[in-house]
């Protein structure tokens, strides 16, 4: 889903030549109209906004000690949807539509900050 490349950070996604959806990770067949031609790469932006969130208290294996951090969905410049960590040091004061930047990818995972 994530590569970086002179040293920037690059998200990998697609955009479907029928309808023009983008979105990621890439895949063979658009999750929108179903085509699965003119179906090209595309990195998309490191920014965007959060479109909705939970709070993780409880976490699944491997992450306990990370508990609780914050799972949300980040809406990206063009439309683009993502799932993705938000890091920030107070949870409750996060707000839908709050400016997000991309800062880190590891282990697949995209993190964003607060912009």
């Amino acid at each position: 889903m994530a590569a970086t490349t002179d040293g920037g950070i690059v998200i990998a996604g697609m955009r479907c030549g029928g309808c023009g959806l983008q979105s990621a990770p890439p895949q063979p067949v658009c999750p929108h109209c179903g085509g699965d031609r003119e179906i090209g790469p595309v990195s998309l932006p490191p920014r965007g906004t959060l479109y909705s969130f939970t709070i993780v208290h409880v976490a699944p294996a491997g992450l306990e000690d990370e508990a609780p951090y914050v799972l949300g969905i980040v809406e990206l410049e063009g439309g683009a949807r993502i799932t993705a960590r938000v890091r920030t040091a107070d949870p409750g004061a996060l707000a839908i539509a709050a400016p997000l930047q991309l800062s880190e990818i590891r282990a697949g995972v995209c993190f964003f900050d607060p912009a």
